[in-house]
């Protein structure tokens, strides 16, 4: 019976939008949870000098962020100066 109802709804292009959008939505809560957890971990690795902060890889400025291109590892961290990480991003946005 559930599986009629679900065949029969799956026709409306309503049901079909408004299910994407709770796919997507629910896709993004867990990659920003992921982003969370691995920023939150990487500053406690930081306080316990676990994890050292180095100067920008680009300018060698000693004003720096972290950048992750993996959130799964918080050990993988790139040193990048405010200006640099920004330009990083844009230029990933680009591509």
């Amino acid at each position: 019976m559930k599986r009629e109802r679900y065949a029969r709804k799956k026709l409306d292009p309503e049901f079909m939008r408004l299910e994407r959008e709770k796919t997507i939505e629910k896709l993004q809560n867990d990659y920003s949870r992921l982003k969370k957890n691995c920023r939150e971990k990487t500053h406690r690795l930081i306080k316990s000098s676990k994890l050292i902060k180095m100067n920008c890889e680009i300018c060698n400025d000693t004003e720096v962020e972290a950048h992750h291109d993996d959130y799964t590892n918080p050990y993988d961290v790139r040193w990048l100066c405010k200006a640099h990480h920004s330009q990083h991003h844009t230029n990933l946005k680009e591509k």
